[in-house]
């Protein structure tokens, strides 16, 4: 009698000759181990249709990498081919990538692993590409340990290819770059073309073509958000193709609520869409079009003045502007925001608004020197530092710039300086063009010796710092040329010389200054009495926002309370949250201000923080906030979450910090996802209300142990709702 077999791949209807004990199946080509074909000889037509569907979604999921399917498929294959190799290491692999790696170590240290020849070949492929790289050791072994391979070439193999993923490991650490590169996958030449002149020019660049780990899909966003987060400024590659990506949108969005520094390499003509032109908020653009040599450099020089104003402006947090005032104590948070304005101004290219502004500031900062900067700028109807190359001889003996020079502080002083190098660069160039009667200039911008040339420029401006400045324009004398016939080396070190008679200049003029006030007695009076009105204005102030926090509330718009800024809605029935003022680690939102109440619906507003670390909601919520990849976020508590009947998709997706979530007592529904990889969460208090649980609500809380109030049949579960938790206790 002919015994029946069903191949352990496909499900097919097979047979074998007597004694073989791996075989081929005619129907998919694979081969089997007659042992397991035969275990399967009675299974229905159904459960073999359903074989063949799983091993056909377990491929294209190893394909993919899509972690979840493969670790579903596989689990699903060996419930019907127990024992099948090749999906116990497929599903051992998925479960170490979520962080249970005790199946891993399991499965290389096993004994009796059925793999064919075929399934061998194609687990050692896929260790030799996605093995982790810790479990090395284990993985020399199971490779010496395999029958029917040489075991000494594969185990080479396996150590060139590691060898080869070691080295490049260094790519994949969360570490601090200067610039992160936003781009479209279709604009890739000329991303990389960026990144290398970028990374020439001393910055360190993050892009996800070297930089993003492949094949983490499970982590994909995650890792974006933390090299956007530890980038000094978001710069995007941007066309037309960029403006209509998806992934670029979400980058940007990401980028926009962490308040990144950006800037834009504009590659086509294309016209801005409403979200690319409210992210770079005005500001000008670096003109890419074309991608030549000329233009990769304005880039740097501008990178770098972002990088060193976004460093810049996060040394101030919390401190006062940095002005030398001469009379007093001023308004200094105003001056800052009209200098602010003032930049917009000029980019928009509004120079006659930008100078009556400019000229209230004079009035309270006589001695700012970025106001002169700027000034000089205006007047020059200049709207960029990099456009004062074509300017720089003309303007060195304008008075607003003398005075930029003598009053700027270090970081202004650095923004002059870029001025100069870009002038060095148009000059080197064009004597490079004269002696090799060249008629495009831009062509030496190839030319390395050239280059070398720029970049010892550069490096001496940065070293002599702020001598140079002091020195400029006795250095100069109105005419750059003339500087560089005057030093063949083409350095900056002669400056020096001129550097004793600026000193004696500037001991002259503070020497003259100091006179001045000895000579005007009262002025000390005014100055103590100014100080004083200051100081009287802000008790007042906040005593009055104090008062109507708690009484008289109607009276104010908007109200500060425990660093949380509240807005009255139009008919002052309520208060509204607003925004959270600066970095705090602790959010408390009030549940009345006075005798209104709060209510809170902008329920996204927390996502994607990596700051704070505990959260309170008293407010009347419309429905359940989101947390999603607030990784700093430990606890979640607040009384607003009592009238909450449901938790949304994603709500507190991969928050690795939260211990504690919001007791929820009417609660009937927690959506799929809602605490995906809330790896230090340890308890979440289940109501007898709630009846649904989606799929992989809380999947990889492996810290977490339920209590469940109502008999197992009565909730509704989706697919792995619980899959890697460390416990669940059935209480009726």
């Amino acid at each position: 009698m002919l015994e029946l077999m069903k191949c352990p791949m496909c499900g097919a209807n097979v047979s074998a000759d007597e004694g073989v004990s791996v075989a081929e199946c005619p129907a998919c080509g694979s081969e089997y181990f007659v042992e397991s074909s035969k275990k399967l000889g009675s299974i229905d037509e159904a459960i073999s249709c359903k074989l063949k569907n799983l091993r056909n979604i377990q491929s294209d999921a190893v394909g993919a990498n899509d972690i979840g399917s493969i670790s579903k498929s596989s689990y699903d294959i060996l419930e019907i081919v127990a024992g099948d190799g090749l999906s116990q290491y497929y599903y051992a692999y998925a479960e170490n990538v979520l962080g249970h790696n005790a199946y891993i170590k399991d499965y290389y240290g096993s004994e009796s692993v059925n793999l064919t020849p075929s399934d061998t070949r194609r687990v050692l492929s896929h260790v030799y590409e996605y093995s982790d790289l810790r479990d090395r050791i284990d993985i020399e072994s199971f490779i010496m340990a395999l029958d029917g391979v040489d075991n000494c070439d594969e185990l080479k193999l396996y150590k060139a290819q590691y060898a080869t993923r070691r080295a490049m490991e260094d790519n994949y650490d969360d570490i601090p770059r200067d610039i992160f590169v936003c781009h479209r996958s279709t604009d890739i030449d000329v991303a990389e073309q960026v990144v290398t002149e970028l990374e020439e020019d001393s910055h360190k660049c993050w892009i996800s073509t070297r930089n993003l780990r492949p094949n983490d899909t499970i982590n994909y966003w995650d890792n974006i958000t933390k090299a956007i987060n530890s980038c000094s400024i978001f710069l995007v590659i941007s066309s037309e193709d960029a403006m209509m990506s998806k992934d670029i949108k979400s980058e940007i969005n990401i980028a926009k609520s962490l308040g990144k520094a950006r800037v834009e390499y504009k590659i086509d003509n294309s016209v801005h869409t409403s979200l690319f032109n409210d992210f770079f908020d005005g500001k000008m653009w670096v003109d890419g079009v074309g991608n030549t040599k000329r233009q990769l450099a304005d880039l740097c020089i501008r990178s770098f003045r972002e990088i060193d104003r976004a460093k810049y402006e996060k040394s101030m947090e919390g401190k006062s502007y940095n002005t030398n005032y001469s009379n007093g104590a001023r308004e200094n948070i105003k001056v800052d925001q009209m200098l602010q304005e003032t930049r917009g101004m000029l980019y928009s290219l509004n120079f006659i608004k930008a100078i009556e502004v400019l000229e209230e500031v004079q009035k309270l900062a006589p001695n700012c020197g970025e106001m002169w900067w700027l000034k000089m700028l205006a007047n020059n109807r200049i709207s960029d530092e990099k456009d004062i190359a074509g300017v720089l001889a003309d303007y060195t003996s304008d008075i607003n710039y003398i005075n930029a020079i003598t009053y700027s502080s270090d970081h202004e002083q650095k923004i002059i300086w870029t001025g100069l190098v870009m002038r060095a660069k148009e000059n080197l160039v064009a004597r490079q063009s004269s002696t090799n009667n060249h008629n495009n200039a831009q062509q030496n911008y190839g030319n390395p010796s050239l280059e070398r040339k720029i970049t010892d420029v550069l490096n001496n401006v940065v070293i002599t710092g702020k001598n140079i400045a002091n020195n400029v324009k006795t250095t100069f004398n109105g005419s750059t040329p003339s500087y560089y016939d005057n030093n063949k080396d083409n350095t900056f070190k002669k400056t020096s010389a001129n550097k004793k008679y600026h000193e004696e200049k500037y001991r002259k003029h503070k020497k003259e200054e100091k006179a001045a006030k000895k000579k005007s007695p009262i002025l000390p009076f005014i100055l103590i009495s100014l100080f004083i009105i200051v100081i009287a204005v802000v008790s007042v102030v906040t005593m009055n926002v104090d008062v109507n926090a708690s009484t008289d509330v109607n009276v104010e718009q908007e109200v500060m309370y425990n660093n949380v800024a509240y807005t009255l809605n139009e008919s002052k029935e309520y208060y509204e949250f607003s925004h959270v003022e600066g970095d705090v680690l602790m959010v408390e939102i009030a549940e009345e201000i006075g005798n209104l109440k709060v209510k809170f619906v902008d329920l996204d507003y927390f996502t994607n923080n990596y700051i704070i670390k505990e959260i309170c909601i008293d407010a009347e919520m419309s429905a359940h906030p989101l947390f999603t990849n607030s990784s700093s976020l430990i606890i979640v508590r607040g009384v607003g979450f009592d009238t909450i009947t449901e938790i949304p998709v994603d709500a507190y997706r991969n928050c690795t910090s939260l211990v504690t979530a919001p007791k929820i007592k009417g609660l009937i529904k927690i959506n799929q996802t809602a605490f995906y990889n809330c790896t230090s969460l340890t308890s979440f208090y289940i109501g007898e209300s709630l009846n649904e649980i989606g799929e992989r609500a809380f999947y990889n809380c492996d810290k977490l142990y339920l209590r469940m109030p109502n008999e197992k049949d009565s909730y509704i579960f989706g697919y792995f709702w619980d899959k890697g938790i460390n416990g669940i206790s059935w209480l009726k």
